[in-house]
């Protein structure tokens, strides 16, 4: 008895489970056929791109085929349209469709009908024309002001070689672009590249109040400067600013958080770029905020990163240039790019040289160093 008892009341509880699903899904159906429609329009809207083009399409069609059967009805109840009810031959259907083609591309084509009717019927044609073409006049301004604002937000490819590129965007980002662009005017200017989440508008107009600064403002000495908008972390936004074919790419740390937040994504913003593997030649600096977190860069990328630690490079200077007066511009005119500039060349006729014996090979120039291959010897250069 105890288990019937248990089956009757497994099953009652059964029964009222499927009414009460009965009764949400009668709750659920329970909308017009205008909510349906309403509901797919909405939906392709705002998926297909060619939408509005064809909806649009849609109404003119509708507009046409339903002004001419209207035309051919009220003109075969004895109202004509001029020279029509002589010829039998307009009164086909396609004539007809063509009648009232012309009433929505010409307004003042309907001033010949003759006849109340078909002036009504040619009257509610020719209002239908002007409201299409009034919303394909919204639809194509509103298209090219969509294309316009794509340009200037920087969502195209970037088709240069041998560039500068900067990801990430803080308040190092323009002393950054004054140093590179002085370092490309010997070479008549060169291109510098700027990946950043902020908008490109708004780095536009900083680097454009830098420039206008009347005094000690910024000079980019024939070099342009290119900003695009995006994600400097997404390998399809590191390819739009073409990293592979960049000279070398300069990683800045983050704005308005904290140390290890921001060496964390300069971390992850190394890895982004190791995915490019072998095809990625260029030198990369990467700006990290604090020291201790450095060695987990040069763990995961010890062959194409060089590192700097810019608060404690900062803090060692202030302390050396306060220690010793005039240190600080010894130190700017070895690291500026104004008046004399290191360059790192080969030259193969030196090959086979010590270094003592190419000293006095230079007209304007002073050798202070030999940068070596991987793996080879300090006798010859």
């Amino acid at each position: 008895q105890n288990r019937s008892a248990r089956l009757k009341q497994k099953l009652k509880s059964w029964i009222h489970k499927q009414k009460g699903r009965e009764t949400d899904e009668m709750k659920y159906n329970d909308f017009t056929i205008y909510d349906y429609v309403r509901y797919r329009l909405d939906y392709y809207l705002s998926t297909s791109p060619w939408s509005k083009l064809v909806l649009l399409l849609s109404i003119t069609s509708l507009l046409i085929i339903f002004g001419g059967v209207l035309l051919n009805a009220v003109s075969e109840a004895g109202d004509d349209l001029d020279d029509m009810q002589t010829s039998s031959w307009l009164r086909t259907a396609c004539e007809w469709q063509w009648t009232a083609w012309t009433y929505v591309a010409d307004p003042g084509t309907h001033a010949s009908a003759e006849g109340p009717l078909v002036r009504l019927v040619s009257f509610m044609i020719t209002i239908g024309g002007m409201l299409i073409f009034a919303l394909m006049i919204g639809i194509t301004s509103e298209g090219i002001g969509e294309a316009v604002d794509d340009f200037k937000k920087g969502s195209s490819r970037v088709l240069e070689f041998d560039h500068s590129l900067i990801l990430g965007w803080n308040d190092k980002s323009l002393a950054i672009i004054q140093q590179i662009a002085l370092a490309n005017e010997s070479d008549g200017g060169g291109t510098i590249v700027v990946l950043a989440e902020q908008e490109k508008a708004s780095m536009e107009e900083t680097l454009q109040t830098a420039i206008r600064v009347r005094d000690q403002g910024l000079d980019l000495r024939g070099s342009q400067v290119i900003f695009r908008s995006g994600n400097p972390l997404l390998q399809h936004e590191l390819t739009k600013v073409g990293v592979l074919a960049a000279r070398s790419i300069i990683v800045l740390s983050q704005d308005k958080v904290d140390s290890d937040e921001s060496d964390s994504r300069a971390l992850r913003q190394v890895l982004s770029l190791k995915t490019f593997g072998s095809d990625l030649r260029c030198h990369v600096v990467v700006e990290m905020e604090d020291v201790d977190n450095r060695d987990l860069v040069e763990l995961v990328a010890p062959d194409f990163t060089e590192i700097i630690v810019a608060h404690d490079i900062i803090g060692r200077l202030m302390i050396q240039c306060a220690r010793s007066p005039g240190m600080a511009y010894v130190v700017e005119s070895l690291m500026g790019f104004e008046g004399s500039e290191f360059y790192i060349k080969e030259w193969k006729e030196l090959v086979g040289l010590t270094f003592e014996e190419i000293t006095c090979r230079f007209n304007d120039a002073i050798p202070v160093g030999i940068k070596l291959a991987v793996h080879e010897q300090p006798q010859s250069v």
